[in-house]
């Protein structure tokens, strides 16, 4: 389990288990400059049919910007 909160980088990829309003920029990583919105697993699932709905999945390298 790793705890994160703003400006930190993310260490290890992973899946969010708690969250408050976290947003992530992934542009390290991916390229792209859109901060994108994250949540649980669980309530990510609760949203499956909207694909462009938050993920789950943290990216290692990637960068908290709020939550």
């Amino acid at each position: 389990m790793v705890l994160i909160s703003n400006g930190m980088e993310i260490p290890a990829d992973c899946l969010l288990y708690k969250s408050i309003n976290v947003i992530v920029n992934e542009s390290a990583v991916t390229g792209e400059s859109v901060e994108i919105e994250k949540n649980t697993f669980d309530r990510c699932m609760e949203r499956s049919m909207d694909p462009h709905g938050p993920s789950p999945y943290m990216i290692s390298g990637s960068s908290v910007v709020s939550g």
